[in-house]
């Protein structure tokens, strides 16, 4: 017996309350899309203001509702709302049919790999792509009975729920290094407690990577290569590693080994990670700046320093009068960097690899557990 399916637009349309019904003195809460994580949802922190307060393109919503945003499909961004707000016109305010379908079991169906991955190929626009409305409204959802929809939300729900605990444990090993680091090193940027100050060209070796041409990606010597994309704060993501030619003298200049530290140019600008081998052989690209630490400094001091530099506003602060985009060669080498003892910088390294093997841990049982959520939601969800 086949699964009964309908028309997104017939079980779910979009129907915002009216803003008339509201009082505009009233404080509600503020959503836009800057507060909403990707890949799952979740609100980052809640704004409130005044109903008054909200813009002409924001539209009327409750805990009736799923948000669904059309900038960026592959970001998605799929909200249950839990009170009263105003949100952006970017987030559609679906209604469903509680009759015909659960809540849960949409914003679920909404979220799977399979729905993201086609609805990401249904798009307008380059710079700031959206969702085809019209497509979006005629895709056809497979609606099993109310009760059995349910029993499938709760089970994703469950499953979310791990690998959120998971994420939490994640990030409270991050917060306990950089804690650590300001109790042990201080601000690196004012840096009260007096260390001695080098240029960092003096103390590591600086190495922009190679730079990308049309030649390197069609050339007879292709290795896999790191850009910016591929670094996070502490750790790398290697889902989608590409390929370029790199000549035999290339290779031995743009290596990377055990303890580089490799630093994004552009974008997050410092953000930085250090490499432990993940890949067997692996170079990188002109994004990224490889640097290696000379002793007494070590790449685990250097990871978090990076890291305060960037939220504390050090780097435009230390080598620029003025905010820049890029950390080019001359600016990452003119970085004055605090030298702590080397006893106090070989203890925090010491503690740091304890807990960043905890950490690694951690993310491996995330990644099962997504790759578990994954495998439900593509037996529950049949897209086609």
């Amino acid at each position: 017996m086949s699964t009964v399916k309908a028309r997104l637009g017939d079980i779910a349309p979009a129907r915002p309350l009216r803003k008339t019904s509201l009082d505009p003195e009233k404080i509600v809460w503020h959503l836009n899309l800057d507060q909403v994580k990707a890949q799952s949802g979740e609100i980052l922190e809640k704004e409130r203001g005044p109903a008054k307060e909200a813009g002409s393109s924001t539209h009327l919503f409750d805990c009736q509702h799923v948000l669904y945003s059309k900038l960026r499909p592959y970001l998605n961004k799929v909200v249950l709302p839990d009170e009263l707000g105003v949100a952006t016109t970017e987030l559609v305010p679906m209604l469903p049919d509680p009759e015909r379908i659960d809540r849960r079991y949409l914003a679920h169906y909404l979220r799977s790999r399979r729905f993201v991955d086609w609805i990401s190929q249904q798009v307008a626009g380059a710079k700031m792509p959206r969702v085809s409305m019209k497509v979006f409204w005629e895709h056809e959802i497979p609606l099993p009975r109310l009760d059995e929809q349910k029993r499938i939300a709760t089970i994703l729900d469950k499953s979310d729920a791990l690998r959120r605990k998971r994420q939490q444990a994640i990030e409270l090993t991050d917060q306990l290094l950089r804690s650590m680091f300001l109790e042990l090193f201080g601000d690196p940027v004012t840096n009260p407690k007096g260390w001695p100050v080098r240029e960092l060209g003096s103390v590591a070796q600086c190495q922009l990577g190679k730079m990308l041409s049309q030649k390197s990606k069609s050339g007879q010597n292709p290795r896999k290569y790191l850009r910016n994309a591929n670094v996070r704060w502490g750790t790398f993501d290697l889902s989608e590693v590409l390929q370029m030619d790199f000549s035999e003298s290339e290779r031995a200049k743009f290596s990377l080994r055990d303890g580089d530290l490799l630093v994004c140019e552009g974008g997050e600008v410092g953000r930085c990670s250090i490499w432990r081998n993940e890949l067997k052989e692996c170079y990188f690209q002109k994004a990224l700046h490889r640097v290696r630490v000379q002793s007494p400094l070590t790449p685990e001091y250097l990871q978090e320093y990076f890291y305060w530099m960037s939220k504390l506003g050090g780097f435009s602060k230390s080598v620029s009068q003025v905010t820049f985009s890029h950390l080019t060669s001359e600016k990452l080498k003119r970085l004055p960097v605090p030298i702590p003892s080397p006893g106090l910088l070989a203890q925090f390294s010491e503690i740091f690899i304890k807990i960043d093997s905890q950490k690694q841990k951690l993310n491996k049982h995330s990644d099962d557990l997504k790759y578990f959520s994954d495998s439900l939601s593509s037996q529950f969800f049949q897209i086609r």
